[in-house]
């Protein structure tokens, strides 16, 4: 049997995580010599779509035509909160998920199914990075901090690397973990990664790296206290950019 797969395109999502969700398809159908999967890919209105790397990708077909699919996978990375509350997305999100399939989100795209109410009562890998403001947003969603989820018909995956453990799973658990490693093998990623494994860096409590930066920018600040460095001196001093800067002392 082939399967079908969609891929939904937000935009400014990462190529990268698209390239990740469907080089594992193509080399399943490759290795194996055999025709086990197809995909496709949309956009809400069937235009191309911009990528966080600035690329306009054009899609197979527009949202309202996917239509008898095994599994719909949302894709988005920066500025998803606008975005996922797009009443034809989160319409197009509800209409398939009565049906029962398998509904995905990478990286920031699980924010569209969390708004649909579709992750309520599941679990749902978010990046560590998103995390606390995730759980907020959504309290009915079992936050995890693991590489990717699959409760019963959905798969949330926290982005990047990631998705493609995640396909590599999927693809293991339909025809043999045989071919996952195969797949593994081709693509140099050596030995595939459970779903267990906790995304680095962690998410509990500051890592080393981001409380040594904060002491080392504490100590700048308090040597120039008679003449104040800006923040961006400091960043600079420190070798950071700015906005690393502020997302450490966020």
């Amino acid at each position: 049997m082939t399967r079908r797969y969609d891929f939904l395109l937000l935009p400014q999502f990462s190529h990268l995580g698209l390239a990740l969700a469907t080089e594992p398809l193509f080399l399943a159908n490759w290795l194996s010599d055999r025709k086990l999967y197809r995909w496709a890919t949309a956009s809400l209105d069937g235009a191309p779509v911009r990528t966080s790397s600035g690329q306009d990708v054009a899609v197979d077909i527009a949202a309202d035509e996917i239509a008898e699919t095994d599994g719909l996978f949302v894709l988005a990375s920066f500025s998803p909160k606008k975005l996922s509350r797009d009443r034809r997305l989160l319409d197009l999100l509800r209409r398939h998920a009565r049906h029962g399939m398998l509904i995905g989100g990478l990286e920031t795209g699980s924010e569209a199914l969390a708004r649909a109410g579709l992750l309520d009562g599941y679990r749902a890998a978010i990046h560590w990075d998103n995390v606390d403001a995730f759980q907020e947003v959504f309290p009915r969603v079992s936050v995890s901090t693991r590489l990717f989820e699959l409760d019963r018909n959905r798969i949330t995956s926290a982005g990047a690397i990631a998705n493609l453990d995640m396909m590599l799973h999927l693809i293991a658990a339909q025809h043999g973990s045989a071919l996952a490693d195969e797949i593994a093998q081709h693509l140099l990623r050596g030995p595939v990664r459970e779903a267990s494994e906790a995304q680095e860096p962690k998410t509990v409590g500051p890592d080393a790296r981001i409380g040594q930066r904060l002491g080392e920018a504490v100590a700048l600040m308090q040597d120039r206290l008679e003449e104040p460095l800006s923040c961006a001196d400091i960043a600079d001093r420190l070798g950071l950019s700015l906005r690393q800067l502020e997302r450490n002392f966020s």
